[in-house]
C-alpha cells in the first residue's frame, strides 16, 4: 500500500479508514479521509505524528479519540470535551484539571 498513488490510498480508506495502518507516510488528506470513514475516528490510533489540525478533525468526531493523543494541547482538550465530557477521563495530565468531574454534578 506504500508505493500506492494518493487517489489508490484515499479509496482504500474511505472503503476502510483502518486501512491506513498500512501506509507508511499517509498525507493530510488521507489522514483526515480515514478518520471521516471509520467508525467512532478508531482508524485515528494507526497515525503517527498528528498534526494539531488532525487531532482537533478526530476528537469533533469522537472525543474519546483523544486517549491516543500523547500530549494534547489545551485547544483539543477543549474540543474533546466539548464533544464528550467524559473524555477528560482519557486524558493523562488534563490542563483542565479542575474541570474533571464537572459533568458529575
Amino acid at each position: 500500500m506504500n508505493k500506492a498513488s494518493e487517489e489508490e490510498q484515499l479509496a482504500a480508506v474511505k472503503y476502510y479508514g483502518n486501512d491506513i495502518r498500512l501506509i507508511k507516510n499517509p498525507s493530510i488528506k488521507v489522514q483526515l479521509a480515514a478518520i471521516k470513514h471509520s467508525q467512532n475516528s478508531e482508524a485515528f490510533q494507526f497515525i503517527k505524528n498528528q498534526s494539531e489540525d488532525v487531532q482537533k478533525f478526530a476528537v469533533k468526531k469522537d472525543g474519546d479519540s483523544i486517549q491516543f493523543i500523547k500530549n494534547p494541547s489545551i485547544k483539543v482538550q477543549k474540543l474533546a470535551i466539548k464533544e464528550d465530557a467524559t473524555a477528560i477521563l482519557h486524558i493523562k495530565n488534563p490542563i483542565l484539571k479542575k474541570y474533571k468531574y464537572w459533568h458529575l454534578n
